[in-house]
């Protein structure tokens, strides 16, 4: 019955076969024409118009002031006395939530730091396609990207060797 059986071995970390091979693999490839990933797509779609879901039912409170509001979700599913405690606590800690990028100025860089280790002898630079996005989109890319700068979390690096 089992005469005809075959055994090979099994890679346990397919991962390291994937390394050797000769062609690099570029971010991007296998994407549709038009670069486009449709489960991305629905997320952003669901983000611009705040269709954000979560387990349960929430409600918006401001534990700020009015002139600086401060906006957190709680759920609806609380009783009145864990609600009221809820908010209590959320106010007298608000200091420990980031409520800004620059309210994180003692991140450590060797937790958070991102270099690309380029190896241009082996896998040279490949030039894409641009990949355009909506206009709407564009602007708040813009402005996070500027928030980020602003507070140090971003810097422009120059690659010389591309």
């Amino acid at each position: 019955l089992h005469s005809n059986l075959s055994l090979r071995r099994v890679d346990s970390n397919p991962s390291e076969e994937l390394l050797e091979e000769s062609r690099p693999i570029y971010f991007g490839e296998g994407l549709d024409e038009d670069g486009r990933v449709p489960e991305i797509e629905e997320s952003l779609c669901r983000l611009e118009n705040r269709q954000l879901t979560s387990v349960e039912p929430t409600e918006e409170i401001n534990v700020g002031t009015e002139e600086e509001p401060r906006v957190l979700k709680i759920g609806t599913g609380l009783d009145p006395t864990q609600r009221a405690r809820m908010m209590e606590f959320l106010t007298d800690y608000q200091e420990v939530f980031a409520w800004s990028y620059a309210d994180m100025p003692g991140l450590d860089p060797s937790i958070v730091k991102h270099s690309l280790p380029l190896d241009t002898e082996r896998f040279p630079p490949k030039r894409q396609h641009l990949r355009r996005q909506r206009v709407g989109l564009l602007l708040r890319i813009k402005e996070e990207i500027i928030k980020q700068i602003n507070a140090g979390f971003l810097e422009v690096c120059n690659y010389s060797e591309w």
